[in-house]
């Protein structure tokens, strides 16, 4: 799966991440770095798109694929907080008319700072 190589490759951008440390809050931090990460690899990155149901924290456009994206802090529900919001809010509803395959994960972060803690994806 394309979403495993690039949560891979993102550790090559730790000292990306380490020199926003102190400049913004913790999931801003990791999402600046999922942008960063997402367009040296080609892709179109949408951070905090509005659609009519909410705000989505990141849409990443790929060739064959739109991953949809809903960021939590362990200590704010974590997996299963952005689990429930993107279903509730049907955040890949307004992306399933596109012939690409189209991937919601909802993502958990450590809220210390310390990364990706966990990531699923969402069926609805």
């Amino acid at each position: 799966m394309a979403f495993c190589v690039i949560t891979e490759n993102l550790n090559d951008f730790r000292d990306f991440h380490d020199s926003l440390r102190g400049k913004t809050n913790r999931k801003e931090k990791w999402g600046k770095t999922w942008w960063f990460g997402l367009i040296t690899v080609n892709c179109r990155v949408e951070v905090e798109k509005m659609i009519a149901t909410g705000m989505i924290d990141m849409v990443v456009e790929a060739t064959n694929y739109i991953y949809v994206l809903e960021q939590k802090l362990s200590n704010n529900g974590g997996i299963d907080a952005a689990t429930e919001q993107m279903r509730a809010k049907q955040y890949a509803e307004p992306f399933k008319a596109d012939k690409r395959k189209v991937m919601a994960l909802a993502i958990e972060l450590d809220e210390k700072g310390k990364g990706l803690v966990d990531w699923k994806e969402v069926v609805n």
